[in-house]
């Protein structure tokens, strides 16, 4: 069994509800974060006969309403915060650089 990643953790726990509740012919649309198209996601999907589409990085404020119409207004007051803590002392860094 490969290493467990920060990805793969945070697919463990939100996907069962998720995965409990879809059968076989239905569909999933995901944005291409890391989490929704690991390799296990993949093949629970696979397993249960459930068709994933992913939304390509970049177009999900253009395909989600909800990004455009509830999320944007929150991302924009939060995003200053965020910006101001990666600039901080505070912050602490993978070692490929990341915060």
């Amino acid at each position: 069994m490969g290493r467990l990643g920060a990805s793969d953790s945070l697919a463990d726990l939100a996907f069962p509800p998720i995965y409990d509740t879809c059968t076989q012919g239905k569909v999933l649309v995901w944005d291409s974060m890391r989490a929704h198209i690991s390799k296990m996601v993949k093949a629970r999907c696979a397993a249960k006969g459930v068709q994933m589409f992913v939304i390509p990085g970049g177009l999900t404020p253009y395909v989600q309403a909800g990004d455009i119409g509830i999320y944007k207004s929150f991302k924009d007051k939060l995003s200053p915060i965020i910006d101001s803590w990666k600039k901080s002392d505070a912050v602490l860094y993978t070692r490929g650089g990341n915060p």
